[in-house]
């Protein structure tokens, strides 16, 4: 009537069969969680070894930085060239403030009106050049600056070396 073969129930070869199947899976399921707590172990030890000089290192430099850097003094004196007299003389870092904040400063005062005006003019026009400023400026805002700073590195560069090209050609 059907074309299906009708299963059986398992006998007791099967059972049998079944039972070796498990041995061996047993067998190695021990021998793979061994191996497993082995290379945990190993891990964790060598993890140990390596926090070790890790942790020394970091205790050395709170232990011996930190009362320096709590001291106003780091903040507002100039740095120090070490002598014969006080070889351990550091100064402070105050030029290095004063630097950052004028660099910023004129930084801002060159590129806050440029962008203003750049941003005025992209909002007003619908010029070729416009066009041309969304698309770098979008380039710029979706880039890294390192990328867009060794971009522009490498044009100044190139540049460089073609003035100077230019000059030892003219000076034959």
């Amino acid at each position: 009537m059907s074309d299906m073969i009708e299963l059986e129930e398992p006998t007791a070869a099967g059972h049998r069969m079944r039972d070796e199947i498990r041995q061996i899976s047993d067998k190695v399921r021990r021998r793979r969680q061994l191996r497993s707590t082995v290379m945990t172990t190993m891990c964790a030890i060598a993890l140990s070894i390596t926090a070790v000089p890790l942790f020394l290192l970091l205790y050395q430099l709170f232990n011996r930085g930190l009362p320096v850097v709590l001291h106003t003094g780091f903040y507002t004196q100039l740095p120090q060239t070490p002598n014969l007299i006080t070889p351990n003389a550091t100064g402070g870092i105050s030029n290095a403030i004063i630097g950052t904040l004028v660099l910023s400063l004129y930084a801002s005062i060159l590129a806050i009106p440029i962008g203003v005006l750049v941003g005025i003019y992209l909002a007003e026009s619908d010029s070729r050049l416009a066009a041309s400023l969304r698309v770098i400026s979008q380039t710029m805002a979706g880039a890294p600056s390192i990328l867009m700073g060794l971009f522009a590195f490498s044009f100044i560069i190139h540049g460089y070396i073609k003035t100077v090209k230019r000059i030892q050609q003219t000076m034959r």
